[in-house]
């Protein structure tokens, strides 16, 4: 079913849709909390952060999707395109992850010197604080935390983040300015702008670009949701081993 709310009307609802989500997940998250023993929220314990991210992607991302399509009165199966993947183009999306690696390694490099030009931003020094909480999150070991950290951080995020950045933003964008370029960069510095690491922001704008490419060429869902996968959970699993 297509949406009679024009396209700007539609990115507002998502907008919405996903606020409520996430307001919604922390509510879902601070009742979870108590009930494993944790009475305080403390981001630096690892099971905080993970029911935390768990809620936020699941609630936030996803709910906050479908509840994006029920208001506009969208169908899934209209909405997104999805087609059984192929052996060649997922050859491709892994080649392309792996020649990825290093281009976001520099940019990284690049743009740490925020660091030096404005330490004692408010935006710098949560993101050193969320760096923390997130080490001390993927360095826990046990196969528990393992299974626990790739569903979270990587199968979740696939699925969720996908689905809102690629199959609805970029989308609804190329759609109002009949441009698959402005679409992938628009949605592309969306999708950095969320994660709000500043001094993250090239690296994340250059992921970014890479699976608005892959969506845009392909016309499958599916290939930015691997790549997003395998690039998370690569990064897990490297931590998770590094440190056993």
């Amino acid at each position: 079913m297509k949406s009679n709310f024009s396209i700007g009307i539609q990115l507002s609802i998502l907008i919405f849709s996903i606020f409520f989500g996430i307001i919604l997940s922390s509510i879902l998250s601070g009742i979870t909390l108590p009930l494993v023993g944790i009475e305080t929220i403390d981001l630096a314990n690892p099971t905080t952060y993970i029911i935390n991210g768990f809620y936020s992607q699941l609630i936030g991302f996803i709910g906050g999707y479908f509840f994006y399509l029920k208001l506009t009165k969208q169908s899934i199966t209209t909405s997104l395109t999805i087609q059984r993947p192929t052996t060649r183009l997922t050859l491709s999306v892994i080649g392309i992850l792996i020649v990825s690696f290093p281009i976001m390694m520099f940019f990284g490099y690049i743009n740490a010197f925020l660091k030096d030009i404005i330490p004692n931003n408010s935006f710098i020094l949560q993101e050193v604080d969320t760096d923390a909480y997130q080490l001390a999150l993927l360095t826990t070991t046990g196969s528990t935390w393992l299974i626990a950290k790739l569903f979270v951080i990587a199968v979740l995020p696939a699925i969720g983040e996908e689905r809102v950045f690629r199959g609805a933003i970029l989308t609804k964008i190329k759609q109002a300015s009949n441009s698959e370029h402005y679409g992938v960069i628009v949605s592309a510095l969306v999708f950095a702008g969320s994660h709000m690491q500043p001094t993250k922001l090239l690296p994340m704008l250059f992921l970014g670009l890479v699976l608005g490419y892959i969506y845009t060429k392909t016309k499958n869902i599916l290939y930015p949701m691997l790549f997003h996968f395998l690039f998370n959970g690569s990064t897990i699993l490297l931590t998770h081993f590094n440190y056993l």
